[in-house]
């Protein structure tokens, strides 16, 4: 594992283009946080939508659910999801005019992968989150970067 220090910052600022990833903290094992962009980034030649993973290595304290743009070192690419130190974390929020916040869906939906899927995973691929305003639920879609097994659909009531 690679250790290091971060610096952590909140901000409203809306450019994060130079991030090494920007996305929904899925995952935390000792000091290490995986950080997944929901947004399907397509390759030619591929049928597949591919989505942005990195574990990070970090001291600072982050949760499950958080939405951060990290700035890491040289990102060890022969691995999926990459892996990297963080040298500096920045927080969005991400909230809608609904109940639960983003990270409270987040969260909701990786705690209850164990129960729906029969395991836990290790590297929770988040892939899309979305509110029905209709409906007034949450649907969340999750893969499992360490399987073939189709994706998991979690529905979370906005209350």
């Amino acid at each position: 594992m690679m250790g290091g220090c971060a610096t952590v910052e909140k901000t409203t600022e809306l450019d994060y283009s130079t991030a090494t990833n920007s996305g929904y903290v899925t995952a935390i094992h000792d000091i290490e946080l995986l950080v997944v962009d929901d947004t399907p980034k397509y390759i030619e030649g591929r049928d597949a939508a591919f989505f942005n993973a990195c574990w990070f290595s970090s001291q600072e304290k982050v949760d499950i659910g958080d939405y951060v743009h990290v700035f890491g070192g040289d990102a060890e690419l022969l691995s999926y999801p990459c892996r990297t130190n963080a040298v500096k974390i920045i927080f969005e929020e991400k909230n809608k005019n609904t109940t639960l916040t983003t990270k409270e869906v987040v969260q909701r939906a990786i705690n209850s992968i164990e129960t729906i899927a029969g395991e836990s995973y290790y590297s929770p691929i988040l892939t899309k989150i979305h509110y029905d305003k209709k409906t007034d639920t949450w649907r969340v879609r999750i893969q499992n970067s360490n399987s073939q097994k189709p994706d998991l659909i979690i529905s979370i009531g906005d209350i």
